[in-house]
């Protein structure tokens, strides 16, 4: 695939859809530079639904969690999900992938995710080859 659209292709979270990803195909690093910046929501704006991710709830254990690549506050991420929040017209959807380091913490992730007014709340566990082991369903229940 040597395309940013993909599709229509099945979705366990939204069905049949048809997906941008703005990701190299070969190191999904994410940037999370996807909400703090004005033309990322701007952009975004004309999506249908938009899934952002948050999957802590203090920088911490989002350095942590999401080892981003460059120097970001989360407090920045989670301010611009607000900013967008308050102006999109389409469905927002949150996605929470809890992992062994997070699970614990699933209240304060679960307050933060209010302030942000989602219309749809995705848990989720690692699928792909990732770092650590994901949860067993009854750790996720």
């Amino acid at each position: 695939m040597n395309s940013i659209i993909y599709g229509p292709v099945p979705s366990w979270r939204l069905g049949r859809s048809l997906g941008v990803d703005l990701l190299p195909v070969a190191n999904k690093t994410c940037s999370f530079e996807t909400m703090p910046r004005e033309d990322v929501r701007d952009a975004l704006a004309n999506a249908g639904i938009v899934v952002a991710k948050l999957d802590v709830h203090n920088q911490e254990l989002f350095r942590q969690v999401n080892r981003p690549i460059v120097d970001l506050m989360l407090s920045d991420i989670i301010e611009g999900i607000k900013l967008f929040r308050r102006e999109f017209v389409g469905k927002l959807c949150l996605q929470i992938m809890f992992i062994e380091v997070n699970k614990n913490f699933a209240g304060e992730i679960v307050q933060t995710a209010s302030c942000l007014l989602p219309d749809e709340v995705q848990l989720n566990a690692p699928l792909r080859p990732y770092l650590v082991k994901p949860l067993t369903s009854s750790q996720m229940a």
